[in-house]
């Protein structure tokens, strides 16, 4: 990262709006935008919409490229799963075993 970049970093980070980050968090957690959709209880095409939104204010090219952005910017921040909790999404949680401790 430039120095010069640093400043417009932060500076994104703070302009995201709570839905905006909300979106990235689930497409970071491998939602499709049918999912985010029903979440947001609107259509996917406007989630579509705003994905393309988000891409083109960060500077990404597709999803995986805007979760990067965003880990990397520290928009977007790793939290363990606690001990004892399997992830709803994992595929390796054996089928009715998902969250319990």
């Amino acid at each position: 990262m430039k120095l010069w970049e640093q400043p417009r970093l932060a500076l994104v980070r703070h302009t995201l709006s709570a839905d905006a980050v909300r979106i990235l968090t689930l497409i970071a957690e491998g939602f499709e935008n049918g999912d985010i959709a029903k979440e947001f209880g609107t259509s996917p095409q406007v989630i579509k919409n705003s994905i393309r939104q988000l891409y083109d204010y960060l500077g990404a090219s597709n999803r995986a490229h805007a979760v990067a952005v965003c880990y990397q910017r520290g928009i977007l921040r790793v939290e363990p799963i606690p001990a004892g909790e399997v992830c709803a999404r994992c595929p390796l949680a054996p089928p009715g075993e998902l969250n319990k401790v």
